[in-house]
């Protein structure tokens, strides 16, 4: 249903808005609701519109577990997180902007619409997973305004990076689960702090370098 994904995602895009409104109408309201809308917005809309037909599951990438069909997507999502392990060594300790594994459940879902309504107008999948990106990026742009041009730190600016490597992999396998699954294993990889190996090497170092001075 084409229209129907299309106003799905458009109440995606506009929530946020509307809450903004109604939260400076309505006075303080208690972080924990806030919290829970947060999540109604994340998650459960995205659900609803699976559930009542407005968007198809394989576009959205929700595939049922088949390990033949699957060997290929799980080669492409090992050879990713090996090529992500090998950078991380070489950045023992990068900048914590890769956020964490309950952003990758907030925000996976709503991408998914994105792709599965795109995927209903264009036809096309590598333009629509194109199309689907820019929505994700005008979501961020609509969120951005509504900080009321707050300077922007790396986790917000990590959003996009999470948004283009989840495309990435997306195309690559057109399987949410290896998606999250791979977004959530790189998220683990960037908060992992330096190995003990590394460390103790440190250690014997400095030691030397004591000894000797």
């Amino acid at each position: 249903m084409p229209f129907e994904a299309l106003a799905w995602t458009l109440i995606i895009l506009l929530s946020p808005t509307l809450t903004r409104g109604l939260q400076s109408r309505l006075g303080k309201i208690d972080r924990w609701w806030l919290e829970l809308a947060g999540w109604f917005h994340a998650v459960w809309i995205p659900f609803l519109a699976l559930i009542l037909g407005s968007i198809s599951a394989r576009a959205a990438g929700i595939l049922p577990f088949n390990f033949t069909s699957w060997l290929s997507d799980l080669l492409v999502c090992a050879l990713a997180f090996m090529a992500a392990a090998f950078v991380r060594r070489a950045l023992p300790h990068p900048a914590q902007t890769y956020s964490n594994p309950l952003d990758v459940l907030r925000f996976e879902p709503r991408w998914a619409l994105y792709r599965a309504t795109t995927a209903l107008w264009i036809g096309d999948f590598t333009l629509s997973v194109g199309a689907s990106l820019l929505l994700g990026v005008l979501e961020w742009s609509l969120d951005q305004r509504l900080r009321e041009r707050a300077p922007l730190s790396p986790i917000l600016w990590s959003r996009l990076l999470r948004l283009a490597f989840s495309s990435l992999i997306f195309w690559a396998t057109r399987n949410l689960w290896i998606t999250v699954a791979l977004q959530v294993g790189l998220v683990l990889l960037v908060e992992k702090p330096p190995s003990s190996v590394s460390a103790t090497v440190e250690n014997a170092q400095e030691g030397r370098k004591t000894s000797k001075g």
